[in-house]
């Protein structure tokens, strides 16, 4: 029987109600118990030990957490609202006031006036310090102390090397000034002050140390104005860049050097060219916004991405110099196991006596479409195996403000998208939020091309951004199977499909951990919850471990939102030498629920064989993991618009990458920035020495 693509099935859902449901090109897996059997073998799994809990919903509570080794204590980046002078208090959730009401008098009954509450004194930003030497009790009572850092702004990551803290603060008066890094020393009983703070650029949005300790590096993501009125902004779009704060001659003496993106200014068709996203609109340096930052071993190299940008910088720690960047290309969403559910609105609920009279409601439909997902990744990390040095990106996307529109109303070229009017139903595509403003290849006003972002998974790349592996459509199907009830769910919201026409899953940071001599890739999934586990120690092949999750979905989030796990954000590793347990620990923090969770890697035979789902309430008889890696070799997904391929190591065509933008128009702007042709070939030379030395060529 010939597959049809445009296939209609009814069926009767025993309330006198049918359902419709109309697909393109669905290609349905069929899960069942069957194919767990091998999954039985797991050599690890991740179980949850510990939680520390804010009780404050919605509030960004528990925005960033880092695990000092040292100290043996948790520190929480907390972005809530608290009464000054008193950093431990309760969330002031009406802090800013309330203008009152009029009331009505003419309703029935009256609705009486309100009078206007002033606003309270309050502010934002402060760390919490949580004791976590038996990370199997974190009760309010460790608690330790708060450290108010509202004078600087409020927290977005930190990091910590020996007993040094590291917080990045954005401005908080307008973010569109330059922000700070604040130190502290984590073992003080009560600092009342930090121990240095540097000023760094404009939004710092993550910070972490160079493995030797003598280097801090925060992306400094510059995003434009935010305010209702862009008059308060000190500028309307700040630059994005790099700080690397040198600590070689001491905390108090530490020193920041900026890298920033000056030198693409004026070359923005040739990087739109090359796949990195840049507005016409603008200078490069400004469009540009770093997001995360992943550092090689030896601690001379980082990578940062560029997530509106869908690229990744190579930035030389020692000149504090942006190399070069590398667009990371899209994924082919039209391909075998690259598919994704692109709508909240893909079922329908038909009256049986009146059968023209249908609801279009929520349903999975996973499937392949006309589209290209660009990878725009939020989290990076570096990690080493057998085969070298790689990197791993968790997929989130995001788009430039204004950029994005849902298919429905984009008028898409006529031979590109002949079946456009299909298309744009919302059954099919018409509620995908894509690009507006990239998808129109050939400048005669209509899309050529339709870009969904985020890819809705992980990648590993080669160190120069050679695409090695993705995960396909696996986070979509593993919560389909784990969750059918809640796929695609908000992290404020229980109800399935609601986030499918946007980002999907929301794939967020990944970290590394190496357990047993193998190395397991955790990938935070912000909108579902949960973490999935990847044994990536063969980066050309990984494997589906686990996905565990601690939100329960039997609370309403509205209600008790603070009693769960919502939006997993920020990982930090502990590693078996350095842990209280002895184990290997990862400790994440949810800023939805205000919530922090210790897991626990454990490699006894008895709850690795357990596990293959991990959740709150027990999992559906009819889940499976999904295929393995090497399942999936022959429609392995790179599909990149400067032909990238897969790679498993440093290639010859990396090689040559690294000195393509030191050619043509970037010549002269590429040297004057650099202090001159040797510096330039210089550090262009030292970072492919040091990869190749990594790599064992």
């Amino acid at each position: 029987m010939m597959f049809n693509p445009f296939s209609r099935s009814v069926e009767d859902n025993g309330h006198g109600r049918r359902r419709c449901r109309k697909t393109y090109r669905k290609r349905p897996r069929t899960l069942s118990s069957e194919t767990l059997e091998p999954r039985q073998m797991l050599t690890v799994s991740l179980n949850p030990i510990g939680r520390y809990a804010t009780d404050i919903f919605d509030a960004d509570a528990a925005e960033a957490v880092n695990y000092n080794v040292e100290a043996e204590r948790i520190f929480i980046g907390n972005r809530a609202a608290f009464t000054p002078g008193d950093p431990d208090s309760s969330y002031v959730p009406d802090c800013v006031g309330d203008p009152g009401d009029p009331g009505d008098p003419d309703a029935d009954p009256p609705i009486p006036p309100t009078p206007p509450i002033p606003p309270e004194p309050c502010s934002f930003g402060r760390i919490d310090v949580v004791d976590a030497s038996d990370p199997t009790n974190l009760g309010p009572d460790k608690k330790l102390f708060s450290i108010d850092i509202s004078k600087y702004g409020a927290p977005t990551s930190i990091a910590s090397h020996g007993d040094l803290i590291a917080v990045a603060i954005p401005n908080g008066t307008d973010e569109t000034l330059p922000g700070v890094v604040a130190f502290f020393d984590a073992t003080d009983k009560k600092p009342k002050k930090p121990v240095k703070v540097v000023e760094v650029g404009a939004l710092p949005d993550m910070v972490t140390f160079s493995p030797n300790g003598k280097k801090v590096i925060t992306a400094n993501e510059g995003q434009p104005c935010a305010l209702d009125d862009p008059a308060d902004c000190a500028e309307a779009d700040p630059q994005g860049s790099i700080s690397v704060i040198d600590l070689s001659r001491g905390v108090r003496r530490a020193k920041e050097h900026r890298a920033t993106f000056d030198r693409y200014d004026g070359h923005e068709d040739w990087l739109n060219a090359h796949g990195v996203r840049v507005l016409s609109d603008r200078p490069a340096s400004q469009s540009i916004e770093p997001e995360y930052v992943a550092v090689d071993p030896t601690s001379h190299f980082a990578w940062v991405t560029l997530q509106e940008n869908n690229a990744i910088a190579i930035v030389s720690l020692d000149f504090a110099k942006v190399l070069f960047v590398r667009g990371l290309g899209t994924k082919d969403h039209s391909l075998a196991e690259n598919g994704l559910d692109p709508s909240d609105r893909d079922g329908l609920t038909c009256d049986m006596e009146d059968p023209p009279n249908c609801k279009e409601v929520a349903e999975i439909n996973i499937g392949n479409w006309p589209l290209e997902g660009l990878y725009q990744p939020d989290g990076i990390t570096a990690f080493t195996t057998d085969d070298g040095l790689f990197l791993a990106t968790a997929n989130e996307g995001d788009n430039f403000e204004g950029e994005n529109a849902r298919v429905g109303g984009l008028d898409l070229d006529d031979a590109a998208f002949p079946n456009e009017a299909d298309l744009k139903t919302n059954a099919q595509l018409g509620r995908l939020n894509v690009s507006s403003t990239f998808g129109d290849t050939d400048g005669d006003g209509d899309i050529d091309v339709l870009q969904s972002f985020g890819a809705r998974s992980f990648s590993i790349w080669s160190p120069l951004g050679g695409l090695v592996y993705d995960s396909g459509d696996d986070f979509e199907q593993i919560t389909a199977a784990a969750y059918p009830d809640n796929f695609n769910a908000s992290n404020t919201n229980n109800s399935l499909d609601i986030r499918s026409d946007d980002k999907g899953p929301e794939p967020t940071t990944v970290a590394v951990a190496k357990v047993d001599g193998r190395s397991y890739a955790v990938i935070t999934i912000e909108r579902t919850g949960g973490l999935m586990v990847y044994d990536v120690t063969t980066p050309s092949s990984p494997s589906f471990v686990q996905y565990v999750n601690t939100r329960d979905f039997s609370i309403d989030p509205e209600e008790a939102g603070a009693t769960t796990d919502l939006h997993p954000e920020n990982v930090t590793i502990v590693s078996a030498s350095d842990s209280p347990t002895g184990k290997t620990l990862v400790v994440v923090s949810y800023p939805v629920s205000g919530s922090v969770r210790v897991f626990e890697f454990d490699t006894t035979p008895a709850s690795a064989a357990s596990a293959v789902f991990a959740r709150v309430g027990a999992p559906s008889s009819t889940t499976e993991a999904p295929r393995t890696a090497a399942d999936r070799q022959a429609t392995r997904r790179a599909i990149s618009p400067v032909s990238q391929t897969p790679t498993r190591r440093l290639t010859a065509t990396d090689r040559a990458f690294a000195t393509q933008q030191d050619a043509g128009t970037q010549r002269s702007a590429l040297y004057a920035s650099r202090g001159g042709r040797a510096t330039v070939e210089a550090a262009i030379g030292s970072l492919a020495t040091s990869l190749a030395r990594t790599l064992g060529k």
